[in-house]
């Protein structure tokens, strides 16, 4: 696969064409890493059909809570909201609230 960005620039810089060199060096181990990571995951479902299907229902569920936690407004706790009316009460609430 040949990388066309590197054909709109055209410079005759030895430092342009050593670093195009070892981007495509990369580009091609990358490649052939991806690839070999697909066939072995495929012969690997196709070997072991139930836990691909548990693996992928673990994966979503976690997935699930990790979105749940993140999309939804943290509550409010009441001590913090009491320890902020004291001075000293306003920067401890500051403070746990970066937290939680």
């Amino acid at each position: 696969m040949q990388n066309h960005i590197t054909n709109k620039h055209t410079t005759n810089s030895p430092a342009y064409e050593v670093a195009a060199d070892i981007g495509q060096k990369v580009l091609d181990v990358v490649q052939d890493g991806a690839t070999r990571a697909g066939a072995t995951t495929e012969k690997a479902v196709r070997k072991y059909p139930l836990a691909a299907v548990g693996v992928s229902l673990g994966t979503g569920v976690a997935l699930g809570a990790i979105g749940y936690r993140l999309m939804n407004p943290k509550p409010r706790f009441a001590f913090i909201e009491k320890l902020g009316l004291t001075a000293l009460g306003a920067t401890v609430a500051r403070a746990i609230s970066r937290f939680f």
